[in-house]
């Protein structure tokens, strides 16, 4: 079992809370609050310890690709030109 300082350990969870939440915050803009660390050293810090406080709560990534939607919107068309085709073919042959 490991140990780790809650001083430290705060600020990755934090960050961490943010992305969770949607909270879109840069790092740099996080880091600017965390007056005890220099800008670097706090971006190290915060970065350096977001993987390992994944992992220890055995966090899991899930990655959307932005074409899923498009392809269901493209189905769509495709389905409602069907639809638009059957119903100007129909009318022709009435008529």
């Amino acid at each position: 079992m490991h140990v780790y300082c809650v001083a430290v350990c705060r600020y990755p969870c934090v960050y961490l809370a943010c992305k969770v939440e949607e909270f879109n915050v840069t790092i740099t803009n996080f880091v600017t609050n965390m007056s005890q660390f220099s800008q670097q050293d706090a971006i190290d810090l915060v970065l350096s310890q977001e993987l390992l406080l994944m992992q220890m709560l055995y966090y899991h990534l899930t990655v959307h690709s932005p074409y899923r939607p498009v392809e269901g919107l493209l189905i769509d068309i495709k389905v409602m030109n069907l639809l638009i085709g059957a119903v100007v073919a129909g009318m022709i042959t009435t008529a």
